[in-house]
């Protein structure tokens, strides 16, 4: 904690109601398109749990080693 370095990532963490997850979902993507065109996007199947969704960013203005993991 407290060290930023070249392959540094961002991690965003959202509590949401199930019935909201895909609105939560969507106002990330605005939000990261508004800082840089989103280059690429992952989203992992969800867990058959039900207990969180994540997604993986690549922006295009950042380092190409910078994530953004949603979750």
């Amino acid at each position: 904690m407290g060290r930023l370095d070249a392959w540094s990532d961002i991690d965003v963490q959202v509590d949401a109601d199930d019935e909201r997850v895909e609105e939560a979902l969507a106002c990330v993507d605005h939000i990261l398109e508004s800082v840089s065109p989103i280059e690429q996007k992952l989203r992992m199947p969800d867990d058959p749990a039900g207990n969180y969704v994540q997604a993986f960013y690549r922006l295009r203005d950042a380092s190409p080693y910078m994530l953004v993991t949603w979750r």
